[in-house]
Parts: C-alpha cells; sequence; structure tokens
C-alpha cells in the first residue's frame, strides 16, 4: 500500500501536467516539462538521501525539488511570482510526500 500511496504522489505532477498540456491543444507544456524536472530530480535524490532520517530527507527533497521546479518555469518564460510559487511549491510537495510513503515502516 505504501509503494501504491509513493507512486501516486510521484505521478501528480505529471498527471497535472498531462491534463495542462492537453486544455491548451498541446500549445503550452511548461506545466509538464516542471514535472518531468521534478520527476527526475526525485528519483535522483532518493538515491542519495538517506533513508533513516525520513524527516530531514524530505524537507531537503521539498526544498531542492521547489528551487529546481521554480528555476525551470522560470527559464521557460513563467514570469508570475504567485503562479510558479504555487506550482513549484505544489509538485515539492507531491515528491516529498512520495518519499515520505516510500520510507513508511
Amino acid at each position: 500500500m505504501k509503494r501504491v500511496l509513493s507512486l501516486l504522489a510521484l505521478a501528480s505532477p505529471l498527471v497535472v501536467g498531462l491534463f495542462r498540456g492537453a486544455s491548451t491543444g498541446w500549445n503550452d507544456l511548461r506545466y509538464l516539462w516542471m514535472a518531468v524536472v521534478a520527476v527526475a530530480a526525485t528519483i535522483g535524490l532518493r538515491a542519495i538521501l538517506p533513508r533513516q532520517r525520513r524527516a530531514l530527507a524530505a524537507t531537503a527533497m521539498f526544498a531542492a525539488i521547489t528551487v529546481l521546479v521554480a528555476a525551470t518555469a522560470w527559464l521557460l518564460g513563467a514570469r508570475h511570482p504567485v503562479g510558479v510559487g504555487l506550482v513549484s511549491i505544489s509538485y515539492g510537495l507531491a515528491c516529498a510526500g512520495s518519499l515520505v510513503f516510500a520510507t513508511l515502516d
């Protein structure tokens, strides 16, 4: 069950990106690219962060992914700080939640 919850949390940014892309007629893929960056960073960080210190690892993952997603949004042309912040924080929370679910006892 914890593995399923972890995968659902990790897939949620991709689902949001796909819905956003489909709703714009595949003209605006920024959400999808930000989701790809978030998932790739999550996979990489899960390999190097310690499993024993779940709270510290989840906090570090949240901070790193939030910054990476915000930088990706900025590079893709997003300039509204509130929108970039909300999407970055939500993607960071989803990816950190994936780590928490994966390491539950």
